[in-house]
C-alpha cells in the first residue's frame, strides 16, 4: 500500500530540496550570462521544474513507517532550527575584504540589475579618480568591471532578497546551511540507517565551521546541500531510470555553479560511470551505456554553464587561476581515457569473467590492503606535528600571518601554511572521538567497497578521500581559524560524520541490553561534549552588526543621482557598497592622490550632467578631509561598533574583538573643497526604521 503523498513529500524532502537550489542557481546563471536576470522569475522557473523533476524521480519510497517519518520529521525540524538560530545570528558583511562582502554586495547589485556587467560611471568623474577595488577587477571595456568567482550564491541569495527584502538576503545563507544538514541526512540514511544519519547531521550542526560559513554569505554552505543532495539521488538510481541518472549528474555538478574547487567531483563521477560500465554484464550493457551518458550529460550542463560564468563574467579571476583547472581538467581527461580504456578492457576481453570466478581472494586481499592503507595515510598525517612545518605560504599571506603571530608572541614566520596542523583542525571542530572513529568508518567503506562490490558506495567515498587528501596535505587557504576551515565544509566534515557513526553503529549492534545503552551514552557525550565545548563561546555572538544601518543611512542621505568618491583604504573596500546600496555612482581615491584640483574636476564634470559630489572616508582620512574643507573640521557622519570573532592561528577562535569606525561624508563645491558636512546622524529615516 502507498503512502500517502504528503508523507512521501515530507520524506523526499532532503532530495527535492537540492533540486530546487540546482535549478534555481542554474537558471539564475543562464540568466545572467544572459544579461537578463530576475531573481522573481527565476525562483518561479526553478519552483516549477522542480514539480516536473520531482515526479521524474519519484516520491520517496512506497511505504514509510511511523518511525521513519517520525525521523524524517526530526531531521527537517533540524535544519529550519539551525536555519532560523543562526539567522538571529547572522552576520552583516557590506565591506568587500574576503569573500563574504564580495559574495553579498554582488547579490544586493542584482537585487536592482539584470546584469553582472558592472559600469561603473567612471567617465561622470572625469576619469581622474579610481574605480576597481577588492573582489571586484576590471574588465572590458575601460570603466567596467567584473565580481569575482563562481555566482551561483550571488544568485540564489538575490532571488531571496527579490521575494523578501534586503535584509532577508543577510539571513538566507543560514537557511541554506539548515537545508545542507537536511542533505547531509538524506544520504547518510541511506549509508548508515535514518537515527545514525539525525545525529550525524546533528554533530554537523554543531560544529563551529557549519554554524559560522552559514550565518555570513560563504559558498560552503550551498555547495555541501547540492553534493549531498547529488549522491543521495545517485544512491537511488536504478538501472532503466536515465531520467534519474540525469538529475543525479545535475545536482552533484551544479555545486560547479558555486565553487570553482567543485569541479573536483567531475573526475571521480567519470571513473565511477566507467567502472560501473565496465563491470556490467553483456546482457544489461546497452541498459547501462544510456544511463551512463545521462548521468554525465547530466553532469555536463551546469559543469559547462559554470564554466562559462567563470570566463565570461569573472575573466581575471579565471586568468589568475587557470594553472589549478589546467590540473582539474587534466585530472577529467585522464579519468575518460583510463575510463574507456576500463570499459575496452571489460567488454572486448575475458579478464571481467576471469575476475568474476577467480577474483574472490584477490579483492579481499585487495580491500583489506586498501582498508590499512587509509589507516596508515590518516596516521601519518596526524603526526605531521611531530616531525614537519608547513611552510611555502603565497606572499598575501604573509601580513595576516605575520601580524597574528606577533599578536599572539609567537615565532615571527609569515611564510608558515600550519598545513601540518590539518588533522588537528578536524580534531577540534568535528572532535577527537569523530575523527578517530572517522579514520576507521573509512577504512571499512574502502574494504566494502573493494570486497564486497559495494558500488554504491563508491561515489561518495571518492568525493571524500579525493576531497580530504587534496586539503589535508596542502589546505591552499590562509591558516587563521576560521577561515581555514572552510576547505572541509562542503565534504570532509559532513562525510567525516557520517564514517564516525557507520563505525559507532556497527559497534553497538555487537552489544546488547544495559551494556549497549551505556556505551551508547558514553559515546553520544564524547562525540557531542568536545563539539559543544569549542561552539559555546562563539554560538550568540554576531559579527558585523549594524553594518546594514551604516549604509543605509548612508544611502538615505545621499540625494538620487550624485556621485560619490570613497577616500583611502574604505575607497578600495566600499566603493562596490555604495554602488549595490545606494545606485549611486562610486570612484576611489588613496591618501596620496587625494587633492582638490581632482576634487574639482570631478565635481565640475558631474555638474553638467547635473549632479554633485560628495566625499566619503574614515578615520584614516581624517587628516586629508580636514586639509580639503572650507567648511571646519570634518563632522563625524556615523559611528560603527561592531564585533568579529577573534582570529587565532594554533587554536580555534574563542574569544570576540571590538572594532569601530567613524565615517565623515562631505559635499564637494566646485572649488574642490567640501563646502560643508553632512551632520551627526540625528534619527532613523523610514527606509532604515526597520531593524535589518
Amino acid at each position: 500500500m502507498r503512502s500517502h503523498w504528503v508523507t512521501r513529500l515530507l520524506s523526499s524532502a532532503p532530495v527535492l530540496v537540492p533540486v530546487f537550489f540546482a535549478v534555481l542557481a542554474a537558471v539564475g546563471t543562464t540568466m545572467v550570462l544572459l544579461d537578463s536576470f530576475d531573481g522573481v522569475l527565476a525562483t518561479a522557473i526553478a519552483f516549477a521544474v522542480t514539480v516536473v523533476l520531482a515526479r521524474v524521480i519519484g516520491l520517496g519510497e512506497e511505504v514509510i513507517t511511523r518511525k521513519a517519518l517520525l525521523v524524517d520529521l526530526l531531521a527537517i525540524g533540524l535544519a529550519l532550527a539551525f536555519g532560523f538560530i543562526n539567522a538571529k545570528y547572522s552576520a552583516q558583511n557590506v565591506v568587500v575584504g574576503r569573500d563574504p562582502g564580495t559574495y553579498a554586495v554582488t547579490a544586493q547589485w542584482l537585487l536592482h540589475h539584470s546584469t553582472l556587467d558592472i559600469d561603473t560611471q567612471q567617465n561622470l568623474f572625469g576619469n581622474v579618480f579610481g574605480y576597481a577595488g577588492a573582489g571586484f577587477g576590471q574588465a572590458s571595456p575601460v570603466g567596467h568591471i567584473y565580481s569575482q568567482g563562481a555566482h551561483g550564491l550571488p544568485e540564489v541569495l538575490a532571488a531571496g532578497g527579490s521575494l523578501f527584502g534586503s535584509s532577508f538576503m543577510f539571513r538566507m545563507n543560514a537557511l541554506i546551511g539548515g537545508l545542507a544538514l537536511l542533505a547531509v541526512y538524506g544520504f547518510a540514511r541511506l549509508v548508515i540507517g535514518r537515527w545514525p544519519a539525525l545525529i550525524a547531521a546533528g554533530l554537523v550542526g554543531l560544529s563551529l565551521p557549519q554554524i559560522a560559513f552559514a550565518r555570513d554569505a560563504y559558498t560552503e554552505p550551498i555547495s555541501q546541500l547540492l553534493v549531498f543532495g547529488g549522491l543521495a539521488l545517485l544512491w537511488q538510481c536504478r538501472p532503466g531510470q536515465s531520467g534519474r541518472w540525469a538529475i543525479a549528474g545535475a545536482v552533484l555538478a551544479a555545486s560547479c555553479l558555486t565553487r570553482i574547487d567543485a569541479f573536483l567531483v567531475l573526475p571521480p563521477l567519470v571513473a565511477f560511470a566507467a567502472l560501473r560500465l565496465a563491470i556490467t554484464l553483456p546482457a544489461e550493457r546497452k541498459v547501462a551505456l544510456r544511463d551512463t551518458a545521462a548521468l554525465l550529460a547530466g553532469a555536463a550542463v551546469p559543469a559547462l554553464l559554470g564554466l562559462r560564468d567563470l570566463q565570461q563574467l569573472s575573466s581575471g579571476y579565471y586568468r589568475d587561476l587557470h594553472g589549478q583547472f589546467s590540473q582539474i581538467f587534466a585530472l577529467i581527461a585522464l579519468s575518460v581515457v583510463v575510463g574507456v580504456v576500463a570499459v575496452v578492457v571489460g567488454w572486448k576481453t575475458p579478464l571481467l569473467a576471469w575476475f568474476e570466478e577467480h577474483g574472490t581472494s584477490w579483492r579481499n586481499r585487495a580491500g583489506d590492503l586498501g582498508a590499512g592503507l587509509v589507516v596508515l595515510v590518516g596516521l601519518i598525517l596526524a603526526l605531521r606535528p611531530l616531525y614537519m612545518e608547513g611552510d611555502g605560504a603565497k606572499p598575501g599571506q604573509f601580513g595576516l600571518v605575520g601580524a597574528l603571530q606577533k599578536g599572539a608572541g609567537q615565532r615571527f614566520a609569515p611564510e608558515r601554511t600550519y598545513a601540518e596542523n590539518s588533522v588537528t583542525w578536524l580534531a577540534w571542530y568535528a572532535g577527537p572521538l569523530a575523527t578517530a572513529l572517522a579514520l576507521l568508518g573509512v577504512a571499512l567503506l574502502v574494504r566494502r567497497v573493494v570486497r564486497d562490490r559495494r558500488l554504491e558506495l563508491l561515489p561518495f567515498l571518492a568525493f571524500l578521500l579525493v576531497t580530504a587528501l587534496l586539503y589535508l596535505l596542502q589546505p591552499s587557504i590562509t591558516p587563521d581559524q576560521i577561515w581555514a576551515m572552510r576547505r572541509y565544509v562542503p565534504i570532509v566534515i559532513p562525510g567525516l560524520a557520517i564514517c564516525a557513526l557507520l563505525v559507532l553503529t556497527e559497534g553497538l549492534r555487537r552489544l546488547s541490553g544495559n551494556t549497549r545503552t551505556v556505551v551508547a551514552v558514553v559515546a553520544g557525550i564524547a562525540l557531542f561534549a568536545p563539539v559543544a565545548y569549542i561552539t559555546r563561546p562563539l554560538l550568540t555572538v554576531r559579527e558585523g552588526t549594524p553594518q546594514l544601518q551604516e549604509i543605509k543611512r548612508v544611502c538615505d542621505t545621499l540625494p538620487d543621482r550624485d556621485g560619490v568618491v570613497i577616500a583611502g583604504d574604505m575607497g578600495f573596500r566600499y566603493a562596490m557598497t555604495v554602488r549595490s546600496f545606494c545606485l549611486s555612482p562610486a570612484a576611489t581615491v588613496g591618501q596620496d592622490r587625494m587633492s582638490v584640483n581632482a576634487l574639482s574636476i570631478a565635481a565640475k564634470k558631474l555638474a553638467s550632467d547635473g549632479r554633485q559630489l560628495w566625499i566619503l572616508g574614515a578615520d584614516d582620512v581624517q587628516p586629508q578631509l580636514a586639509a580639503l574643507s572650507a567648511a571646519g573640521e570634518p563632522v563625524i557622519f556615523n559611528q560603527l561598533n561592531t564585533k568579529v570573532w577573534a582570529k587565532a592561528l594554533e587554536t580555534p577562535p574563542r574569544g570576540i574583538i571590538n572594532v569601530g569606525r567613524n565615517f565623515y561624508l562631505g559635499h564637494v563645491g566646485l572649488d574642490g573643497k567640501v563646502d560643508r558636512w553632512a551632520p551627526s546622524y540625528d534619527g532613523i529615516p523610514k527606509s532604515a526604521a526597520k531593524k535589518p
